[in-house]
């Protein structure tokens, strides 16, 4: 009878226990656990860094943005400081160049037409009162004379005041009195032109 023959089996290296086995497969699976942990912190830390950086952004973005508000807020000022300058200079020079015009002209011949004017104006319907220096008190008597203010002279009243300035008159009516001589109309002016912007009427 042949004998039976049992397949041999040939060790290529040592034989791994059943309780090393369990503890290399323990090992595996806490480095599979310390990879994956791993890669968790990473990607908190790449979080991190991101939310990081674009607060950074944020907070650049929020100073650069107070630092333009500043900006202009200082060049509206600077701007604000200019015009207010030219508009003094504009009216120092604008009242400069009137007053040498006026300088060529009599100021009694100028005088009597700021009244003329006035009175053209004011449509008295009436009684009231100029008060002019002494000087003055005939020649303005002569000028209401005049035919073309016929219906305005009768209801006029020319008085001496000595207190006035030269080249000076009063008008004083029961609604108030107002100055017509020249150097009022040129204060008026030049107030005026201070108060109007380039660009801008005077009321």
């Amino acid at each position: 009878m042949a004998e039976t023959l049992r397949p041999a089996f040939r060790r290529s290296g040592p034989v791994l226990k059943a309780e090393a086995l369990g503890q290399w497969q323990t090992a595996q699976r806490y480095l599979a656990e310390a990879e994956a942990h791993a890669g968790r912190l990473r990607a908190e830390a790449d979080a991190a860094f991101a939310a990081e950086r674009e607060r950074g952004h944020a907070e650049g973005l929020a100073n650069a943005r107070e630092e333009a508000a500043s900006l202009v807020a200082a060049t509206g000022l600077q701007i604000d400081r200019y015009l207010a300058g030219l508009d003094q200079t504009l009216a120092d020079l604008v009242q400069d160049t009137i007053e040498r015009i006026l300088g060529r002209f009599d100021r009694r011949d100028l005088l009597l037409q700021a009244v003329d004017h006035a009175l053209r104006q004011a449509r008295l319907d009436h009684a009231a009162t100029l008060r002019v220096t002494p000087d003055m008190v005939e020649v303005l008597r002569g000028r209401l004379a005049d035919p073309a203010l016929a219906d305005i002279g009768r209801r006029i009243t020319v008085e001496s005041d000595p207190s006035l300035a030269a080249d000076t008159c009063v008008m004083v009516t029961k609604y108030g009195h107002v100055e017509l001589g020249i150097d009022a109309q040129l204060r008026a002016l030049r107030d005026a032109l201070r108060r109007t912007r380039p660009g801008e009427t005077a009321p």
